[in-house]
C-alpha cells in the first residue's frame, strides 16, 4: 500500500488518498479526525482490475472529497483518466472516467470552492507522445469539457495545478521531445471556459 495524496477539510478532518495493493490494485481512501482517529477506509477499483491508484486529492465547501488518479479499464488497452467523489460520511457519490486509448491519468485536483467548479489536470497518452489533460466538472458530479494540448513528437506531463482568482487555470510540469533525453519546464493557462490561452 502507497499514499499518494493528503489533504485536511474545514473542520480539521485528514484524509489520505493512494493504492491499496489487493488482488487488483484499488484507490485507497481514508479519514481520520483532527485527533487521528480513523474514521472510515474506502477503496475503489476500474473495470480492467489493473495497477488503479489516487495521486490528488481535493475538498470542497461541503466537505465532499474528490480523488484524481488513473484506473485500468481493460478496454482500451491503457489506463483512463478517473476523479472520484466521496461524500464526508464515505459513500461514494460518482465515477468519472475519460476513456481514451494509450495511458492516461489524472495527477492533480483543485477546487474552485466559490464557483462550484472542480478541475483535473494530468497527461493524456498518443502514439508517439503524450498531451496535456485538463477536465472541468461541476461539484454535482456533470461533466463539463476536456481539453487536450500537445506538439506532435512531445511528452507532456502534468505536476501541479493552481486557480487565479479570476477562475483560469494553471497547469505547471514538463515536455520533452521524443527524440531528445532532456526534459523542459512547461506552464499553460486555461479559460474557465475551456480554451488554451497561453503556454
Amino acid at each position: 500500500d502507497e499514499a499518494f495524496a493528503v489533504v485536511s477539510d474545514a473542520a480539521g478532518n485528514v484524509y489520505v488518498g493512494g493504492v491499496a495493493a489487493m488482488t487488483s490494485d484499488d484507490f485507497l481512501l481514508i479519514k481520520y479526525s483532527p485527533s487521528g482517529a480513523r474514521r472510515w477506509v474506502r477503496t475503489w477499483g476500474g473495470a480492467g482490475g489493473g495497477y488503479d491508484h489516487i495521486a490528488a486529492l481535493a475538498v470542497d465547501a461541503n466537505g465532499n472529497v474528490y480523488a484524481a488518479g488513473r484506473s485500468y479499464s481493460g478496454a482500451t488497452g491503457g489506463w483512463d483518466a478517473t476523479l472520484v467523489k466521496w461524500t464526508p460520511a464515505g459513500k461514494r457519490a460518482g465515477v468519472k472516467v475519460i476513456v481514451e486509448p494509450g495511458i492516461d491519468g489524472y495527477s492533480c485536483v483543485a477546487v474552485d470552492k466559490t464557483r462550484g467548479r472542480v478541475y483535473a489536470g494530468g497527461y493524456d497518452g498518443r502514439t508517439g507522445g503524450s498531451n496535456w489533460l485538463l477536465s472541468r466538472f461541476s461539484t454535482g458530479g456533470k461533466g463539463l469539457w476536456t481539453s487536450t494540448v500537445g506538439d506532435p513528437d512531445t511528452y507532456l506531463a502534468t505536476n501541479a495545478m493552481a486557480l487565479t482568482p479570476g477562475g483560469s487555470v494553471i497547469l505547471a510540469g514538463s515536455g520533452g521531445s521524443g527524440t531528445a533525453q532532456a526534459t523542459d519546464g512547461r506552464v499553460g493557462r486555461w479559460t474557465a471556459a475551456g480554451d488554451y490561452d497561453w503556454g
